[in-house]
């Protein structure tokens, strides 16, 4: 917890992620090479082919920079990669005590069956009538 607070300043009540302009700047070497899973989920998104919602792309989210993010919705979407487990369980701890929902997709997933990545990231959403 003394990490989440060390992120964060407070001045005139508002709140402030004070590792914005690092995250940002690491996460545009990533932006920059191009990776074939992270398109082609970026294509289904970014057509705002689901309830026309906005995502973003390459997004800074306190100290991580987050593959895709919905805002409107609270919704983390990232692609699984060969990071060490450990890594990827504390960083969606931590996003999720930020208030974000994370979805783990493999890039497996995202090459034999877009179909299901795409129902996997419906039932995620918070949709009216739903709980």
């Amino acid at each position: 917890m003394r990490y989440l607070r060390s992120l964060f300043s407070w001045r005139n009540g508002v709140t402030r992620i004070r590792a914005r302009s690092r995250a940002f700047a690491s996460g545009r070497p990533r932006r920059e090479r191009g990776r074939t899973a992270a398109d082609r989920l970026w294509e289904l998104l970014r057509t705002r082919g689901l309830r026309a919602l906005d995502f973003k792309r390459q997004h800074p989210l306190g100290p991580f920079v987050v593959e895709f993010i919905c805002l409107e919705q609270a919704l983390v979407i990232e692609i699984e990669r060969s990071r060490s487990a450990a890594h990827a369980a504390t960083r969606r701890v931590l996003l999720e005590r930020l208030g974000y929902r994370v979805l783990r997709v493999t890039e497996n997933e995202v090459f034999d069956d877009l179909k299901d990545v795409r129902r996997a990231i419906t039932r995620k959403l918070r949709l009216p009538g739903r709980s």
